[in-house]
């Protein structure tokens, strides 16, 4: 069995490598290929130097498009030029006994497109639904359509059209009814850690997330003013300086930590007793799953795509960042009941995003497929 994992439309392997995230994302790739025998390749927006990664990825072949198709400067035009690039694709690979699977749902027309010249199936995979997200954004009607219509082709032309939380798939079937025996849910996988870290810092708070409005991170910022926590907010974005202007002026005192590697990622969490998110909505938070896996006290807002994880008091604790005093909140929390939480927790993650689970759920879609 060969699977053709298309990127998500202008992403290499370079992007991933930069950005922390190629151990990540290989890592369910390698772990069905070794267990199940499946054979992997990367079609990558990325140009020969995506080849100079390839030891790191042994067992998974890189293509990189821009190798063999020239990319045009002009943005639109490129975009135009991408609905060719299937037939340039159809001359470089084999696809006998082949699964075509995009990474999301951005750049789904070229595999809708190989998907029709190679007649083998076709996988979209989203792991957030971009036609609610431009919604929640408030994008202009233009927008709106765009990813309405790329997600009805998407769904219209795919065997299988995966989302990783139950948010997006009760979304999806309300919206598009006639498509609904094509969606099934395969949530993100997170590492299920064993280990018991008992020395973690109580004064100290951790949120991991892109510096971006739609983290809002100022509420959380806010929480914290003048009390005798920190916050540590492990991220990057275009809203960093406008968040520490505002924790000056507000005497919180806020470590931005920059983005951390995904390998890190636990490490830094198994130092902390209490993870915050005030995230306005989210697909299915690897982060908050992380926080879980490691063992956090997970304190979250009542946002979409969160407040489907979080059973309020059993797994962790949703809480209102507009109207309620977090740190009180925090204060008084039981500390016995917190262990039960915290157990209850790591057991959700192992019951539903252990790799070995959501590897096996993926290895039965291709079946199915095949």
């Amino acid at each position: 069995m060969k699977v053709i994992i298309l990127f998500t439309y202008g992403v290499s392997i370079k992007d991933w490598k930069s950005s922390g995230l190629l151990d990540r994302e290989v890592k369910i790739y390698n772990h069905l290929s070794e267990k199940y025998g499946i054979e992997y390749k990367f079609l990558t927006f990325g140009d020969e130097t995506d080849l100079e990664y390839q030891h790191e990825i042994p067992n998974i072949e890189i293509i990189p498009l821009y190798k063999y198709v020239n990319k045009n400067s002009i943005k639109y035009f490129e975009i135009i030029k991408s609905f060719f690039y299937p037939f340039k694709i159809r001359k470089i690979l084999s696809f006998e006994n082949t699964i075509i699977k995009t990474n999301q749902l951005w750049g789904s027309w070229i595999g809708i497109v190989l998907k029709i010249i190679t007649k083998k199936p076709l996988i979209i995979r989203t792991g957030y639904d971009l036609l609610t997200f431009k919604r929640l954004e408030g994008k202009g009607v233009f927008k709106i359509f765009l990813f309405k219509t790329l997600t009805k082709l998407s769904l219209l032309f795919s065997n299988r059209y995966l989302v990783t939380s139950e948010q997006d798939y009760k979304s999806l079937n309300f919206e598009f009814k006639n498509r609904k025996n094509k969606i099934s849910i395969l949530s993100n996988w997170v590492k299920v850690d064993e280990e018991i870290n008992t020395k973690r810092f109580n004064n100290r708070l951790i949120s991991v997330g892109r510096l971006e409005k739609q983290k809002n991170f100022p509420e959380l910022i806010m929480q914290i003013s003048q009390s005798r926590y920190e916050l540590d907010i492990y991220g990057d974005g275009s809203e960093k300086n406008n968040l520490i202007k505002l924790s000056e002026e507000n005497n919180s005192i806020v470590n931005f930590m920059d983005r951390i590697k995904n390998e890190d990622l636990l490490d830094a969490l198994r130092k902390y007793k209490y993870f915050v998110s005030s995230t306005l909505y989210e697909g299915n938070p690897k982060a908050i799953l992380e926080a879980m896996s490691a063992g956090c006290v997970v304190i979250v807002s009542n946002a979409v795509g969160v407040n489907n994880i979080i059973d309020h008091g059993r797994n962790g604790y949703i809480f209102d960042f507009e109207n309620d005093n977090l740190i009180n909140f925090i204060d008084n929390l039981n500390e016995d009941n917190l262990e039960k939480v915290v157990k209850r927790s790591k057991q959700y993650i192992k019951d539903n995003h252990d790799l070995n689970v959501i590897a096996l759920k993926e290895k039965d879609i291709y079946t199915d497929l095949l």
